[in-house]
């Protein structure tokens, strides 16, 4: 299989049909996520005070029907669960993952994953009321 994919130009992965408006918002905030995370990339980890302003004006606390929960059921459906993405997302030159009509480049997900990365923190403490920072969950198991 690796010599499939080192000699493709673009792999083209279908995730399944969309959801509608919820796929078309999560594909236009990938995007945005992933123009950030190149920002960080070639200019340095900065947080400046628009992203900070940006990511609590789109992190809810509890996340309740928020931007963050519409990427994350993106992200779950099967075809990222599959072993061998690995090997296309790898190997391949190009990746484009396919979510009905819409299109978005591998490297989307991977900048958008260097941004989460680097304000992981910051969009957790958004999205967790303060009365929960000090909660055990250990201690509140039934």
């Amino acid at each position: 299989m690796q010599y499939i994919y080192q000699g493709t130009t673009d792999v083209i992965a279908w995730i399944d049909e969309d959801n509608g408006a919820q796929d078309q918002r999560t594909v236009q905030f990938v995007r945005e996520l992933s123009l950030r995370g190149f920002q960080i990339v070639h200019n340095g980890h900065v947080l400046d005070e628009e992203t900070q302003v940006w990511i609590e004006s789109i992190t809810p606390w509890g996340l309740a029907d928020s931007l963050w929960l519409d990427f994350i059921a993106l992200v779950k459906r099967e075809w990222f669960s599959r072993i061998w993405i690995v090997q296309e997302v790898v190997v391949a030159k190009s990746v484009t993952v396919w979510c009905g009509p819409y299109r978005i480049d591998w490297m989307d997900f991977h900048y958008s994953a260097i941004f989460i990365l680097n304000h992981q923190d910051l969009i957790r403490g958004y999205a967790a009321p303060s009365c929960l920072k000090d909660h055990d969950a250990e201690k509140a198991r039934f």
